[in-house]
Protein backbone atom coordinates (compact mmCIF):
# COMPACT_ATOMS: atom_id res chain seq x y z
CA UNK A 1 0.00 0.00 0.00
CA UNK A 2 1.20 3.07 -1.02
CA UNK A 3 0.93 6.06 1.99
CA UNK A 4 2.03 9.61 1.82
CA UNK A 5 1.63 12.61 4.10
CA UNK A 6 1.21 15.93 3.05
CA UNK A 7 3.22 18.93 4.50
CA UNK A 8 1.67 22.27 2.73
CA UNK A 9 2.17 25.98 4.39
CA UNK A 10 -0.49 26.65 6.76
CA UNK A 11 -2.60 29.71 6.73
CA UNK A 12 -1.62 32.19 9.04
CA UNK A 13 -3.71 35.17 8.36
CA UNK A 14 -7.41 34.90 6.26
CA UNK A 15 -7.71 37.66 3.39
CA UNK A 16 -11.28 39.68 3.67
CA UNK A 17 -13.65 37.96 1.41
CA UNK A 18 -11.51 34.99 -0.02
CA UNK A 19 -8.59 37.62 -0.56
CA UNK A 20 -5.21 36.62 -0.83
CA UNK A 21 -4.01 34.53 2.52
CA UNK A 22 -0.73 35.40 4.27
CA UNK A 23 0.95 31.74 4.81
CA UNK A 24 3.89 29.93 7.11
CA UNK A 25 7.28 29.78 5.70
CA UNK A 26 9.10 27.23 3.69
CA UNK A 27 11.26 26.40 6.96
CA UNK A 28 8.39 26.34 9.34
CA UNK A 29 7.29 23.32 6.83
CA UNK A 30 10.26 21.84 7.10
CA UNK A 31 10.49 21.75 10.86
CA UNK A 32 6.95 19.93 10.75
CA UNK A 33 7.85 17.00 8.25
CA UNK A 34 11.52 16.56 10.50
CA UNK A 35 9.51 16.38 13.94
CA UNK A 36 6.78 13.90 12.02
CA UNK A 37 9.30 12.02 10.98
CA UNK A 38 11.25 12.02 14.24
CA UNK A 39 8.23 10.67 15.60
CA UNK A 40 6.58 8.38 12.69
CA UNK A 41 7.88 5.25 12.26
CA UNK A 42 8.79 4.89 8.12
CA UNK A 43 8.94 1.41 6.34
CA UNK A 44 9.97 1.24 2.87
CA UNK A 45 9.75 -1.71 1.00
CA UNK A 46 10.58 -2.52 -2.62
CA UNK A 47 8.80 -4.47 -4.62
CA UNK A 48 11.63 -6.68 -6.44
CA UNK A 49 10.64 -8.53 -10.01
Amino acid sequence: MIQCKDFAPRITERGPFGGASDYGSFSEVVSAENQWIENTTIQVRMALS
